[in-house]
């Protein structure tokens, strides 16, 4: 991993920084809405599945390495009462191979209203994860198979220029007197488009805040309350091509920043920021990422680990609390690059596979990981609700 590398990995980033744009891999994995006006009085069976492979080879000493071999298994009942409501229901199933039985069985509701015809309050399972188009560094992919399944209330709003998404992610709950504390986090993540959706050239500016909470009122738990920030605001770029190989290709940056917002503080570093960028071509079947990461004092405890500049080792609630051998590093930085593989096997079912490196070049560290995945979203009508005339 010497001069020969390093000049190699950097002269590919400068060339590509020029014509690549906005990584939209993420959107391969996202839920796309069940409210549907054609679907009115109809009763559905959906069957979402996920079986994954991903493996993480890392030997820095901020995040360990870990593989996550299984799948998530999903089936829901939908019935829509009115053209702006719905109403799903079903399990939520997750098996880790290796395991005896699932580490996760979750019950699974979601009422999605209607307010206005870009406008949706969704109550019970939010559209999680993934669906809140946060940057990695902030929200990381691995929640996806982690806590696929959040719980609270959620506002969406979505027209030609402007997306929006505020959610309360109730994670922990407490009674009264309770021995634990209360952990929630709360979000809002939006992209405003400068430029007119029909054209080939889009420029856009996400705004993306997260706030992680621990504490609550009626808990005996006496130790200190916790709550960090991250937020970023930043400039996207993005080129379509009407091609049938090249898709898009584009380029785009984000500043970072995060703070502890509760002293007397209990964590290492207070008061950080980070600089992201990267830039991709996406063609009909393989996509190709090149970017770099700059963090100082930087923490982020729902982001993905390696970004961290406080170890996440040991740490099951990320939340960066001292401990007296907890490693960490006032200045971190990574040469990013990505392969992702996409396809569609048939309507409903999609595979993929990635290839992701993370190079620190100022400690001769190189960090990788590889992903398979096969993605199953199926819809079965099952029955048509005749209502009497008079109703």
């Amino acid at each position: 991993m010497g001069k020969k590398f390093l000049l190699t990995y950097f002269f590919l980033l400068i060339t590509w920084v020029a014509i690549f744009s906005q990584n939209r891999d993420n959107e391969f994995f996202m839920s796309q809405s069940v409210l549907d006006t054609a679907n009115t009085q109809k009763i559905f069976l959906r069957v979402e599945n996920i079986n994954f492979l991903r493996n993480l080879e890392y030997f820095n000493p901020i995040a360990e390495g870990h593989t996550y071999l299984g799948y998530i298994l999903r089936p829901t009942f939908s019935y829509q009462p009115s053209g702006n409501t719905i109403i799903q229901f079903g399990v939520h199933l997750l098996k880790y191979s290796g395991l005896n039985g699932f580490s996760q069985t979750l019950p699974f509701f979601r009422f999605q209203y209607r307010i206005l015809p870009n406008f949706d309050l969704v109550m019970g399972s939010l559209y999680g994860t993934i669906n809140h188009r946060m940057i990695e560094p902030i929200y990381g992919f691995d929640r996806y198979l982690e806590e696929n399944v959040e719980n609270g209330v959620q506002f969406l709003y979505h027209n030609a220029h402007y997306r929006g998404d505020l959610w309360l992610n109730w994670q922990k709950f407490i009674g009264f007197s309770d021995p634990r504390k209360e952990q929630f986090s709360l979000g809002y993540s939006s992209e405003i488009l400068l430029t007119e959706p029909s054209k080939p050239l889009k420029i856009g500016i996400p705004l993306q805040l997260l706030f992680a909470h621990k504490g609550g009122q009626n808990t005996l738990d006496t130790t200190m309350m916790i709550t960090r920030f991250n937020g970023t605001c930043g400039l996207s770029l993005d080129y379509s091509f009407d091609r049938t190989f090249v898709k898009s290709i584009g380029a785009n940056g984000y500043y970072l920043k995060y703070k502890d917002m509760v002293s007397p503080h209990n964590i290492s570093y207070t008061n950080g920021n980070g600089r992201y960028s990267n830039v991709y071509v996406n063609t009909s079947f393989i996509n190709f990422t090149a970017g770099y990461w700059s963090g100082f004092q930087f923490f982020n405890p729902r982001g993905e680990r390696i970004f961290s500049n406080i170890s996440a080792i040991n740490d099951p609630e990320r939340l960066g609390v001292p401990t007296p051998d907890r490693f960490k590093t006032p200045n971190r930085s990574l040469f990013l690059s990505k392969v992702f593989i996409h396809h569609d096997i048939s309507n409903g079912i999609k595979l993929a596979a990635a290839y992701e490196s993370f190079y620190d070049y100022k400690n001769s560290i190189y960090d990788f990981n590889y992903d398979l995945y096969i993605i199953c979203n199926l819809d079965f009508f099952l029955h048509k609700v005749r209502l009497p005339k008079n109703y």
